[in-house]
C-alpha cells in the first residue's frame, strides 16, 4: 500500500515550526523521518501516526507519550542527552523538535587514533545514560545511530524506544544487533541491558575504527579497565557493572592517560 497523502505532503513540503527543513534521514520499520538544516543543532523527527495509512505508524499516544519523554529528558540539562524541545501536530503525524549535535557515530568517519576518544565516547554515554538511570528511565536502543558525536565528545538521542522501568517495548525502530538477549526475550529492558547496548558499541569501534587502547605491562589498570568493558557484554545482567560504575572507571582512566600523556611531554 503507497503511502498516505499527509506524508507525501509532509515530503513535499519539509516545513515544520515555520521553517523549511531538508531530509536527512528516513527509517523503515518505525517509520521515522528526520529533517535537518545544515549546520544547525536542531533537527525535527517526524512521526506518521495511525491516521494514515503507512503500515509501521505509530498510535498517536505513543508518539505524544514519546514528545512528553523526551522533552523530560532535554529538562535535566544534561550535555550528554539531546531531548526534545518543541512539538507540532501535524495531519497524519507529529513532529518533535529535537537537540541534535554533531553527525551520528554511525555516520560519522572518525579517525580514532587517540585512543582517549575511543573511551570518552564511552564515557559520555555511560554518563548521560547514569542520569537516564537516575530518573527510573531505560533508553532501550543504545547503538551507533543514536549517539552523537561534536568536536571529540558523545550524547544520546532519540528515545523513541525510552521506558520507564518495567515497561515492555514492542521492537518496532530497535536495532536488534545491540540489544541484550533478556530484551530481545522478554521486551523488558533494565539498567543491565542499557549497559550490554554500551558494551556492543564499544565492541563495533573497536572492529570498525580500530581503536581502543593498545595493552602494555606499564599500564595495569588499563587491562583492568578492558575487562570491565567486556563484562558489559556478559550473558548474565547480574555480572555486569552498572552505567555508574563504568563511567567513574573510564573517568579515571582518561584522567590517569592525560596525566601521563603531560609527563611524557615534559620529559
Amino acid at each position: 500500500m503507497e503511502h498516505c497523502d499527509p506524508i507525501d505532503k509532509v515530503l513535499a513540503e519539509r516545513k515544520f515550526f515555520g521553517s523549511k527543513y531538508a531530509l536527512r534521514e528516513m527509517r523503515v520499520g518505525g517509520s521515522s523521518l528526520f529533517f535537518y538544516h545544515p549546520g544547525d543543532t536542531f533537527g525535527v523527527k517526524y512521526i506518521p501516526t495511525k491516521n494514515c495509512f503507512d503500515p509501521f505508524a505509530k498510535p498517536l499516544f505513543d508518539a505524544e507519550r514519546e514528545a512528553r519523554l523526551g522533552m523530560f529528558i532535554e529538562s535535566l540539562k544534561n550535555p550528554h542527552l539531546l531531548g526534545i524541545t518543541d512539538v507540532e501536530k501535524l495531519e497524519g503525524g507529529i513532529a518533535l523538535k529535537v537537540r541534535y549535535g554533531g553527525i551520528t557515530l554511525k555516520n560519522a568517519e572518525i579517525d580514532i587514533t587517540d585512543h582517549n576518544l575511543y573511551y570518552t565516547i564511552l564515557h559520555d554515554v555511560c554518563t548521560g545514560l547514569v542520569i537516564l538511570h537516575q530518573n527510573n528511565i531505560v533508553h532501550n536502543d543504545i547503538s551507533p545511530r543514536n549517539i552523537t558525536v561534536l568536536d571529540g565528545r558523545a550524547a544520546l538521542i532519540d528515545f523513541g524506544e525510552s521506558r520507564r522501568l518495567g515497561v515492555d517495548i514492542d521492537f518496532p525502530g530497535v536495532d536488534h544487533a545491540f540489544c541484550a538477549p533478556e530484551l530481545k526475550m522478554s521486551g523488558a529492558g533494565t539498567y543491565a541491558s542499557d549497559v550490554y547496548s554500551v558494551g556492543k558499541v564499544a565492541e563495533v569501534l573497536l572492529s570498525h575504527y580500530g581503536c581502543g587502547r593498545i595493552s602494555n605491562a606499564d599500564n595495569i589498570f588499563g587491562d583492568v579497565l578492558d575487562d570491565v568493558l567486556e563484562n558489559t557484554r556478559h550473558y548474565n545482567p547480574r555480572l555486569r557493572p552498572t552505567a555508574k560504575n563504568l563511567s567513574m572507571i573510564l573517568n579515571d582512566f582518561i584522567l590517569l592517560e592525560l596525566n601521563s600523556q603531560d609527563n611524557l611531554k615534559v620529559a
